[in-house]
């Protein structure tokens, strides 16, 4: 019973870190989106959210755009949570 109930506290825990990686990754494309920035720089933004130098060196040649893809599924994504942009360029 302790090894299922810690299981489920470690799923609840990448679930909600999952969650506060996605807000803040979605707030800084909108920060982009603010300064005129159609793309996001992946290895960058792994860096930023902090994963390891070594894996994100993978990604330095991925380049993400911010189009109007991105922000439908930004604004229905804010729709569905309590999570709120700082700014309202993409609301």
């Amino acid at each position: 019973m302790a090894i299922a109930t810690l299981l489920l506290l470690n799923i609840i825990m990448f679930e909600q870190l999952e969650d506060q990686v996605r807000n803040i990754v979605i707030d800084l494309c909108d920060v982009l989106v603010r300064h005129n920035i159609q793309q996001v720089h992946i290895g960058a933004l792994m860096r930023l959210v902090g994963v390891d130098n070594e894996i994100a060196t993978q990604y330095d040649e991925v380049y993400m755009p911010i189009d109007k893809g991105f922000i439908e599924f930004a604004r229905e994504y804010y729709s569905t949570t309590n999570h709120h942009l700082v700014s309202s360029s993409i609301q």
